[in-house]
Order: C-alpha cells, then structure tokens, then sequence
C-alpha cells in the first residue's frame, strides 16, 4: 500500500515538474540580442547609389516598450547604450543587449563623427546644442526583441554652402576667407527625441568665419527663425589682368527660416564691377530660395 502511494505522489510531482517546465517565465529574455545597423535616410551619390554610414562613426541608441513616451517613460535596462559603426554599417554596442521577449520602440542619435561622447537626454529633450555639429536622428517602432534594429539616420541641423566662381575677365580667383553670422545657440536650443527635431534659435550669432576649399565655404548650423546673415568674404584675383589682393566684400542676404534637414546652397558670382548673388538652392527634403542680392565691395 505505501508502495502505491509512493508512486502516485511521484507521478503528480513528475506532472507538476513537467507543467513548469512547459510554462514559460513571463520576464524570460529573447534567445538573440538586438542588432542595430545604420545608412543615412535619402542620402545618395551622383552615381545614385546610397552613402553609407560612416565606418568608425558612433550613435546612442534608446528603447522604450512600444507606445512608451521618451518624454516621461524610463528607456528599457540597458540604454542609452553608445554604438560604434563597422564597415559593414553594424552598430556593435558596448554590451550585447538582451531584452525580455515583447516590443520595443528605439530612438537613435549621432553626431555623425568618431567621438564616443554622444547626447544625453532627459525626459525626452537634449541639452543644449551648438553650431558646427551635423546631428543626426533615427528611429524604429515597434521591433520584436531579439530582431535587427534599422536605423536611417537623417540630417537635424543646417547646412550652408556657398560657392563662389568669376564672370569673364575674372582670373586666378583665390577665395582666402568667408564669415557669415550664423543662428545664435541658447539655453532651450534642444533636440527632441521623439522626432528629433531641434528648437531652432530667434537670433544670429557674431560674426564667424567657415571652412573654405576650392573656393567653396561651408558650415553646419542650428536652424534658425526668419533672420538676416551678414556674410564677408576676403579674395585674391585678377580683373583684367589686374592683381588685387585682400579684396573685401560685404553683403547681407535676405531674412528667410533656415529649417533643419536642409542644404542652402548658395551661389556668388564676381564679375569686372562686383560680386553678386545668383540665389540659392537646396538639397533633401525642402525647397528653399534666397533671392538674388548684390555684394558690394568694402
């Protein structure tokens, strides 16, 4: 008699193991760590085929249960986490990311160069920004755990080009220097993280020279409200075999928004009297123009 109720109360404790066992832990982590990878949104060559995100580039990577809030909900265990890009556009992360089994929505940031230091973020919001940095923001909703991750990053700041070229009797053209006065950073120049889209400033900075090779200048800025910017340029050249050196000219070019995610650029054009503006184009996803304006000499 003991003997069959041993062996009764061996068989319910089988059943009992074999039930937990078939049960699955609700907090139980996916098999596979996340993979994030990385290109940039929209972004192609001439050749038009697409750039890649630049190998030894680094991002930070947020995740948030899908539908959570970045403005008040808490990232997910294990973020932010930086992120470095390899050749093969992989973001490798400084710990290998498991998460429990569920979905998630990730929010990513770069300053599209190689320093590891990447923005922070408090209830949503950077701190503040500056001029000359290329932000960059992705994101991907609603990703099961241990899934691949895509980011296609895109263009937050603004971007100015100006390009200068000489009229006939105009030779040897050296543009030596360019200084425009660019948006004027503040306390509540932020990105946002649900969209990244960043406060733009209401005011233009002093003046600032830009980085100039074969005669075409170019900065990076914060977007700006409708506003004027003074641009100096400084050149070596000819006019009609004539050599001057230093020549300086001055112009103002009209108050229009600078947006975010845009490519201004402008086009200057000297002849044997002046140098004038032919207005401006722009790249990506908004059209903007600047109208034609003069530049007189100092």
């Amino acid at each position: 008699m003991k003997t069959q109720k041993k062996g009764v109360i061996t068989a319910l404790l089988l059943a009992l193991t074999l039930q937990s066992c078939n049960k699955e832990p609700q907090n139980q982590s996916a098999l596979n760590p996340m993979i994030f990878t990385a290109d940039y949104s929209q972004m192609t060559t001439k050749a038009g085929t697409e750039t890649p995100f630049k190998n030894g580039n680094w991002a930070s990577i947020i995740g948030f249960q899908t539908g959570a809030s970045p403005s008040s909900a808490t990232p997910v265990n294990g973020t932010p986490v930086n992120a470095k890009c390899g050749e093969t556009g992989v973001l490798t992360t400084d710990n290998e990311l498991f998460l429990p089994k569920g979905n998630y929505d990730f929010y990513s940031t770069s300053l599209n160069n190689k320093e590891e230091l990447q923005l922070s973020f408090t209830a949503g919001l950077s701190g503040q920004l500056k001029n000359g940095v290329d932000y960059l923001w992705a994101k991907n909703l609603n990703v099961s755990a241990g899934s691949t991750v895509s980011f296609k990053y895109k263009h937050k700041a603004v971007a100015i080009e100006i390009t200068t070229t000489g009229e006939s009797g105009i030779s040897d053209l050296n543009i030596k220097e360019i200084k425009i006065t660019p948006s004027k950073p503040s306390a509540s120049t932020k990105m946002s993280l649900i969209d990244g889209a960043i406060t733009p400033c209401t005011s233009k900075d002093t003046s600032t020279p830009i980085t100039v090779e074969n005669n075409i200048g170019s900065y990076i800025m914060l977007p700006m409200t409708s506003n004027t910017i003074s641009v100096v340029l400084i050149a070596d050249l000819k006019i009609g075999g004539k050599s001057y050196q230093n020549k300086q000219y001055n112009a103002t070019l009209p108050a229009i928004e600078y947006l975010g995610g845009t490519i201004y650029k402008i086009s200057l054009t000297i002849n044997a009297l002046k140098l004038t503006f032919n207005g401006s184009t722009v790249e990506d996803w908004t059209t903007q123009d600047v109208p034609a304006i003069t530049l007189t000499e100092e």
